[in-house]
C-alpha cells in the first residue's frame, strides 16, 4: 500500500512539472482528486491494510491528497496572476487601436 501511495506521489510530481496551461492543470486535478481519481481509487484498498497500519496509511493518503490540493491551488493562483498581468496589456492595445 505504501508503494502504491509513493507511486502516485511520484507520478503526480512529474506530471505537475509539465503543466503549461489551466486546461492541463484541471485534467491533472480531476485525474488525481476527481470522483474516479487515483486518490479515490486508493481508498478502498484500506480494507486490506492490517488494523495496526491503518492509521499510518490513512495519514499518508491524507498527506498526499493535501499535497496535490496545495500544488494545484498554487499553480492555479500562478495562472491567475499571469492572466491578470496579460489582461491589462491587451486592454491597452484595444484602447490604442480605438484612438488611432
Amino acid at each position: 500500500m505504501k508503494q502504491e501511495i509513493e507511486k502516485v506521489s511520484l507520478e503526480f510530481d512529474s506530471e505537475i512539472k509539465a503543466v503549461s496551461s489551466q486546461a492541463q492543470l484541471e485534467e491533472i486535478r480531476v485525474k488525481y482528486l476527481g470522483k474516479s481519481g487515483k486518490i479515490t481509487a486508493i481508498m478502498p484498498m484500506m480494507k486490506t491494510v492490517p488494523n495496526e497500519q491503518k492509521r499510518e496509511i490513512g495519514m499518508l493518503i491524507n498527506e498526499l491528497k493535501s499535497k496535490i490540493e496545495t500544488a494545484v491551488a498554487d499553480m492555479q493562483e500562478e495562472f491567475n496572476k499571469a492572466q491578470k498581468t496579460i489582461a491589462p496589456k491587451e486592454s491597452i492595445k484595444r484602447i490604442d487601436s480605438y484612438i488611432k
